[in-house]
């Protein structure tokens, strides 16, 4: 939040915190009712390779031992949402091609 400046300058602000929250609120919303059917995948190039679902761009990071396709463990260890499964199309792209799938995520700063 702006401090101590003109009030146009703070509303602006205001606005674009709110917009913030509601673009993460509707993408969490999207992401929690989506099936997850078509994913990209990167195997990595030493580093842990993703996984991003092409419906709702949720992301998983792998452990260092999904590099194969058809083997995916979360890098936390964490039960995978982005695993192999027989309904899950699963596509390999390159590392350019994956990073383009990100969307952007926010952290609202409170002050």
């Amino acid at each position: 939040m702006i401090k101590n400046a003109d009030p146009r300058l703070v509303e602006a602000w205001q606005k674009i915190e709110d917009a913030r929250d509601a673009y993460a609120n509707e993408l969490k919303a999207v992401q929690e009712g989506c099936e997850h059917l078509l994913v990209a995948h990167w195997k990595g190039d030493g580093s842990d390779p993703y996984r991003i679902c092409l419906n709702c761009r949720f992301e998983e990071k792998g452990s260092h031992w999904s590099f194969n396709v058809n083997h995916w463990k979360a890098a936390d260890h964490t039960p995978s949402l982005l695993g192999t499964s027989p309904e899950r199309l699963i596509f390999e792209v390159g590392r350019s091609e994956i990073f383009k799938l990100r969307v952007p995520t926010y952290t609202i700063q409170n002050s």
